[in-house]
């Protein structure tokens, strides 16, 4: 599975969709059982000229809610 951390640099992030040519990635915190949500590509487009490094990145501020599917509705 490809995601995004909370803690990935943008440039990181948008040098991952360039090359994996990815729409949507799930947005995870310390580990992949702990989803956050899903971050579009479409949604990332307004930054790709600020390609300088932001720490203060906040991933959660432009992730769409994730759908959640239980195991016993397979």
């Amino acid at each position: 599975i490809i995601a995004v951390s909370t803690q990935d640099l943008l440039t990181d992030v948008l040098s991952l969709i360039q090359e994996k040519a990815l729409s949507r990635m799930p947005l995870y915190e310390n580990d992949l059982d702990n989803i956050l949500g899903v971050i579009y590509a479409k949604d990332i487009l307004p930054y790709l000229n600020d390609r300088k490094e932001e720490p203060s990145f906040n991933w959660k501020t432009i992730s769409r809610n994730a759908l959640f599917i239980p195991a016993t509705k397979k």
